[in-house]
């Protein structure tokens, strides 16, 4: 999130977004695009230019990643302000986005969000904590998530062997 709340999301999942509206093939492109002409802003708001570090290999255009130098082994990831982009693909368009099928339930729809914003995979699980939280700022039908609703999409997010790992190290007499 930015310094003033402003709920951001990962490039890859902006880029995402903009492929399943617009089926392109150039989805990065234009959202390097949308970047450098100012509708659509990303943090961190450095110093950069996008485009030259995106010829210069120091810029991923597809995961958002970026090294100040070509020895960089600590990659930073840029974000795209939410309510941005949003705008950028109007309302219909926006929700034919995150619906790819004829039909997704909006709390799929949002677990589907948390997947590519925290860009989650086998090696990267985020902790519980941060996932309830962000779920418990998503407002679903003119409502916030609940504490219950948000824990529970939490468990359906992360993985089986992480729960575990995590139960039986802080219980280690009770297995």
């Amino acid at each position: 999130m930015s310094d003033n709340n402003e709920i951001t999301i990962a490039w890859s999942a902006a880029v995402h977004q903009l492929a399943l509206a617009g089926g392109q093939d150039d989805a990065g492109e234009k959202l390097l695009e949308l970047v450098e002409s100012g509708r659509v802003r990303c943090e961190p708001r450095k110093a950069l230019s996008l485009r030259s570090a995106y010829k210069s290999r120091l810029f991923d255009i597809k995961t958002g990643e970026w090294r100040m130098h070509a020895g960089d082994d600590r990659p930073s990831r840029l974000r795209i302000f939410e309510a941005d982009l949003t705008r950028y693909l109007g309302p219909k368009t926006n929700q034919a986005a995150r619906a790819p099928y004829d039909y997704m339930p909006e709390y799929l729809a949002l677990i589907h969000e948390a997947i590519d914003n925290f860009s989650i995979n086998d090696d990267n699980q985020p902790k519980a904590e941060v996932l309830t939280a962000w779920f418990k700022n998503k407002i679903v039908d003119g409502s916030k998530v609940s504490d219950n609703l948000a824990s529970a999409m939490t468990t359906i997010v992360r993985k089986a062997h992480r729960k575990k790992a995590a139960r039986s190290s802080a219980e280690p007499g009770l297995r």
